[in-house]
């Protein structure tokens, strides 16, 4: 039922009928279905499905399973909650923050990413790999190698890392570009959620946490954020290739164009 959805919320979009596209996102928010899968992959094929939220809360048992996916079929008001504040190591030994949702939360995120998802993968570019569906990094990795490998004529690559990528994202650029789509309001309320971190509530104006389902979708979606100058890390690395080496950038915060000159790498990465 879900992934039949989700291919006629594609195909719906690929046609261009915006009115067919909302109807079978709503139809897939209120689907029995679809509440659960997202209870299954965020109790017992995700990750994190041992990590509590700042509620403490983890499901373990079929019982319990039972009973989320019954709260989630009420027709209640939902008010998002705080996320838990912690950190996980870097590749450069620094720490990074992750903020983890309530398991509820994390369920609701599920449902909207199956509404949401499929329209945007219709629409979105060929040539991203951040946090796409059926992508890695080794697909950027291939693709790196087919333009940068040494018989190819570029010979030039851009690395331009966004400083603070997700820190200073607008909020209301977010909601402009998502539209008016089934679950908006939901989208809203986790992005001013706030987080806990030693007990103290901290609110949240601006920065995206990473560690929720849905907001790898909500960031695939959206350009570099208050993209600028001022926004771009001081140290935009340009480059001849090595003879023997390609050089990949999969994040989202990370930008990589490969050209025949500087000029052009730096002209096309604007």
């Amino acid at each position: 039922m879900v992934r039949t959805l989700r291919q006629r919320i594609f195909r719906a979009t690929q046609e261009g009928n915006l009115k067919k596209v909302r109807s079978l996102q709503k139809l897939m928010l209120k689907s029995y279905s679809n509440r659960l899968v997202s209870v299954r992959r965020v109790t017992q094929t995700n990750a994190g499905k041992n990590t509590a939220g700042m509620d403490g809360m983890v499901i373990k048992t079929p019982a319990a399973r039972g009973k989320l996916v019954d709260a989630l079929g009420q027709h209640t008001a939902w008010k998002a909650k705080p996320a838990r504040r912690i950190y996980i190591p870097k590749a450069n030994k620094k720490l990074r923050p992750l903020g983890i949702p309530v398991v509820i939360d994390r369920c609701l995120q599920a449902m909207v990413k199956n509404a949401l998802e499929p329209a945007w993968e219709a629409m979105f570019e060929g040539i991203s790999y951040g946090f796409r569906p059926g992508r890695s990094a080794h697909d950027a990795i291939g693709k790196i190698y087919l333009l940068a490998r040494p018989n190819k004529s570029k010979k030039w690559i851009l690395d331009a890392d966004i400083k603070g990528a997700f820190d200073f994202i607008s909020h209301e650029y977010l909601c402009q570009a998502i539209g008016p789509v089934p679950g908006k309001e939901l989208i809203k309320q986790w992005l001013k959620a706030g987080y806990i971190e030693q007990k103290e509530f901290h609110a949240n104006s601006t920065r995206l946490h990473p560690g929720g389902l849905n907001h790898r979708r909500v960031h695939v979606q959206s350009p570099a954020p208050e993209s600028g100058p001022d926004s771009v890390h001081e140290a935009v690395r340009c480059a001849q290739i090595p003879e023997y080496r390609a050089h990949r950038a999969t994040s989202l915060s990370t930008g990589l164009t490969i050209g025949d000159t500087k000029e052009a790498s730096l002209d096309a990465s604007v």
